[in-house]
Formats: structure tokens, sequence, C-alpha cells
């Protein structure tokens, strides 16, 4: 699935393929279709109001911490599955470079 699907003009956005496995994609069409409105622009994660999930709200949101503690993560915050990532990424033979280019991540970032 490409997020510019059905999307007649131009994109000039920075487009990111990630690899997700079968069950996220069917688990991320369904919420597409329930929960997000048309458009390329639409908000994929909203908040019970509908505004955009910001760095303070989103553990409130998916109730992060009563979450992650039962499957013995507690401390585990939603930041550091971007260190998951990256750490997965140089796992399967990503340069250290590649993963922090393609999220645009000091200090690595392009100059």
């Amino acid at each position: 699935m490409r997020p510019d699907e059905g999307v007649d003009e131009p994109v000039d956005r920075l487009l990111v393929v990630v690899a997700l496995p079968a069950a996220a994609v069917a688990a991320l069409r369904e919420h597409l279709a329930e929960h997000v409105e048309d458009g390329f622009d639409a908000l994929i994660c909203t908040g019970a109001k509908g505004a955009p999930l910001r760095s303070g709200s989103l553990g409130r949101a998916v109730k992060w911490t009563k979450t992650v503690a039962p499957v013995g993560l507690a401390g585990f915050h939603f930041h550091d599955l971007h260190h998951t990532g990256n750490t997965l990424a140089a796992a399967s033979g990503a340069s250290t470079r590649e993963p922090c280019t393609a999220w645009d991540t000091p200090p690595c970032a392009p100059p």
C-alpha cells in the first residue's frame, strides 16, 4: 500500500517504504478504513477529540504505561521503539548511517 495511491496530484513529500508483516498490513488497512478520513493529508492517528497526537498526549491516548508493564517492559518509552527499529535495521545489514538518514535523525542527518 502506498500513501499516494489514488492521488492525482504530485506528491512532494519524502516517501519512506516500510516492510510490515501481513497481520500488521491487515490491521493498518482496517484502521484506515474505520478511523481515517479520505485524503492524502488525513491524520492516521488522533487523540480522543480528533486532534493530532503529540509527544505529551500519545502516552495517555494509548495508555502506554498500562500497556507495556504487563509484558515486562515497565519503563520502556515510546521513543525507545525508534532505537529498536534502528538496531533491527543494523542487524539486518543496513549501515549505521542508513536508518538515521532515512528518519533524518541527528547527529547523522544530511548536512
